[in-house]
């Protein structure tokens, strides 16, 4: 099954918008009031002249932390390549397909989680201008991961980059030494379950072993320093053996595909995919409303349904009350 890169960074920014923002973005971040967010449904506009309908990857609604009733956007898509074409004028497109629908400032953002070390970055500037007149100067935060190096983060205090330095630069003969440090380093923050879940599984998704690295990787993590690891590691094997998902996890390998508790190599992982969206939906629902009736937890991890799920999912964002969700 192919991995859903866009998906997979949708889901980790979902979880950790203000740590990316502070992060990425750090002087937005400093007037972003992170106790007012919003991810809204996918927003979705026609190209009128190419007759196309686009869809966004993720568009998020925040308030000021000065206050009043202004608040702004921050637009991302996420890019497992290098784009095609003039990626700045598509930025460009999308930014005035917001302006129009909702008049108000927005922050777009590319990120690249390809791990191809460009020669040239493509062009963050997109520009209309005639007779030495700027008419018009759009720019984007422009973050390609594998452009980073892993070190300038380490000691960092944000979770986030733990799992994003999977898909920074670093020494191929390293690999697994860092993989499990990486698992190490999120393991010891003590971030809550679903949250920690979503960063290792990043890192499971992104560090995958050869045969002989695998080997290396079950030698090192018997060391005292990585016991951490090695429970989790242990622990994902038995979960693996209890569902029934042989393949995968044999030879303790975390063939995770991460959305939240994971998309995976292993058809029997659907359930752990569904497990990461009764996640996200609870996590949504407390967002809105600051507590989730125990009936409705209950009914919503009896969900075995994804397109159930989905829906419920779409609705989070326009309901008063989880009394209003339509199950």
């Amino acid at each position: 099954m192919p991995v859903d890169h866009d998906q997979i960074h949708k889901l980790l920014v979902e979880a950790f918008f203000q740590e990316f923002m502070e992060l990425f973005c750090p002087d937005e971040a400093a007037v972003i009031d992170f106790d007012h967010v919003e991810f809204l449904k996918q927003e979705l506009f026609t190209d009128i002249f190419r007759g196309e309908k686009r869809v966004l990857d993720l568009v998020v609604k925040t308030r000021l932390i000065s206050g009043g009733e202004h608040y702004v956007l921050v637009h991302f898509e996420f890019e497992s390549s290098r784009p095609a074409g003039n990626f700045a004028e598509r930025m460009f497109e999308y930014h005035c397909a917001l302006y129009s629908r909702f008049r108000t400032t927005i922050v777009p953002v590319a990120v690249f989680s390809d791990d191809a070390k460009w020669k040239t970055l493509v062009p963050d500037i997109f520009e209309l201008s005639l007779a030495g007149q700027t008419y018009v100067r759009f720019r984007y935060h422009q973050i390609k991961l594998k452009h980073l190096d892993y070190r300038r983060f380490l000691g960092s205090a944000n979770p986030l980059v733990y799992a994003l330095m999977a898909k920074m630069a670093y020494n191929r003969r390293d690999r697994v030494r860092l993989r499990a440090d990486f698992l190490r380093m999120i393991l010891k923050l003590g971030i809550s379950g679903d949250r920690e879940s979503i960063l290792l599984q990043y890192v499971d998704a992104y560090m995958e072993l050869t045969p002989r690295e695998l080997t290396s990787f079950n030698e090192l993590i018997i060391d005292e320093d990585y016991q951490m690891v090695q429970e989790i590691i242990t622990s994902w094997e038995r979960e693996g053996r209890e569902k029934g998902r042989v393949e995968g996890r044999v030879e303790g390998r975390v063939e995770g595909r991460v959305e939240g508790r994971v998309e995976g190599r292993v058809e029997g992982r659907v359930e752990g995919k569904l497990e990461a969206k009764q996640s996200v939906l609870l996590r949504q629902l407390q967002r809105r409303f600051k507590a989730v009736d125990e009936q409705v937890r209950q009914r919503i991890e009896g969900i075995h349904d994804e397109g159930r799920l989905d829906s419920l999912l779409d609705q989070v964002v326009e309901i008063s009350s989880p009394d209003e969700l339509v199950w």
